[in-house]
Order: structure tokens, then sequence, then C-alpha cells
């Protein structure tokens, strides 16, 4: 089954290798709001800097729902406070455009190219009454690098982590 995956030219050029955070977006943004969004998550990128050095770094939402922050650590590696730094913008974004861009209990299910979040305990009575099932699309927020992102971003319950939760 071909995976249906996020590509993003924005990401291109980073290494493999690159650091990925997920925050996943608790509520529909409007398209200017997305667009807004993207040029603060651009402007950080650029201007964020360990031990004042600047990181090779990228911001982007993907699939309208998540956040995603990389940098390329093959030049500069991402300190404790620059890390922090991150923390604390992403978190006056979400404060400023009123999401929850911490709440690790969704589930994020990809239905006819849209995605769909879920509670954890809703999801797991789709999962009971068959509305999912181990060939349905699920996101994985856990992605550590780049190559994580680029090839299991979205892929099939049955090959995901999420199975663990339903068993």
């Amino acid at each position: 089954m071909e995976q249906l995956q996020s590509k993003n030219e924005v990401f291109e050029g980073l290494s493999k290798d690159s650091k990925v955070w997920v925050y996943t977006i608790d509520r529909i943004l409007s398209a200017s709001e997305q667009d807004s969004i993207n040029l603060e998550l651009n402007q950080f990128a650029n201007e964020w800097q360990s031990h004042g050095l600047n990181l090779q770094a990228r911001a982007q939402i993907v699939d309208e729902r998540f956040i995603i922050l990389m940098v390329d650590e093959t030049a500069q590696g991402a300190s404790g406070c620059s890390i922090d730094s991150s923390v604390r913008f992403i978190t006056q974004l979400g404060e400023k455009w009123n999401f929850d861009p911490f709440n690790r209990m969704l589930v994020a299910v990809k239905e006819a190219e849209k995605v769909q979040l879920y509670p954890m305990t809703k999801f797991k009575e789709l999962w009971k009454i068959d509305a999912i099932n181990e060939e349905s699309l699920v996101i994985n927020t856990l992605v550590k690098n780049k190559s994580d992102f680029d090839d299991s971003w979205c892929a099939p319950i049955k090959d995901s982590w999420h199975k663990r939760m339903l068993n």
C-alpha cells in the first residue's frame, strides 16, 4: 500500500538526521491564520540561535494540523537553552492564536485526505466499533528526525506505534 505522506519543500535540503519536533494544533485554523502563523514560524526558524550561532532550521504547518520544527544539527546543534526558546515561542503562538500545541492526548487519523483529531478515548471507541481498522491511516507525531518524517509520517495503524494502544 502506498503511504500518503506530507512532503513539504520547506524541509528539503536538511539532513535526514535533522531533529524534529511536532506540535498538534487542536483546532481548525483558517487559511489566513495558517499563512500568518507560517510567516511567524519562518521568522523564528531564520532567527533561531544556539550559543549565538544561527541554527539551520525550518518550521511550517503541515496537514493543516501540525507545526513541524526541524533543525539540522550537522553544522550547529540545538542547546538546551535554544530548545527552551523554541518551546516558549510555540507556547506564545498558541496563546496568540488560541490553540493548545501541547495536548498529547489527541490522535490524528487521516480520513479522505483530511486529518481528524480524536481524544484517545474516542480513538479507542472507534477501534472497538470498527470505524477504524488496521488499514486506517494515522499521523506519527512521535517522529524524531527528518528520515522518520519522510518515511513514516502517515502510516496504517498496523505499521504504527498506535497499534500498541489498541491491544
